[in-house]
């Protein structure tokens, strides 16, 4: 499988927004570490290095923001790519 971070980041941070919620709250309300959701959010973390959620960090995250399960996986763009698919 493969995570378009950029898509899924940029969806968690508008939601976010949307509720006016900082990263510490979203942080309290999903379980998980605000650094890490920052990581998340710009698909990056320390060093450059690409960051992508479990299924059980997202369905963390679909609690904290407040919307389905299924509805942040679809955001999360999580699709099975064919092996003679390039990259």
């Amino acid at each position: 499988m493969y995570l378009n971070k950029n898509r899924f980041g940029n969806y968690v941070k508008n939601r976010r927004s949307e509720l006016g919620l900082s990263l510490s709250e979203l942080a309290l309300n999903s379980g998980l570490n605000s650094d890490y959701l920052g990581y998340l959010e710009r698909g990056y973390g320390i060093g450059g290095v690409a960051v992508a959620p479990n299924l059980d960090d997202i369905h963390r995250i679909s609690i904290g923001l407040g919307v389905g399960f299924h509805e942040l996986i679809q955001y999360a763009d999580l699709v099975k790519h064919s092996l003679d698919e390039e990259y």
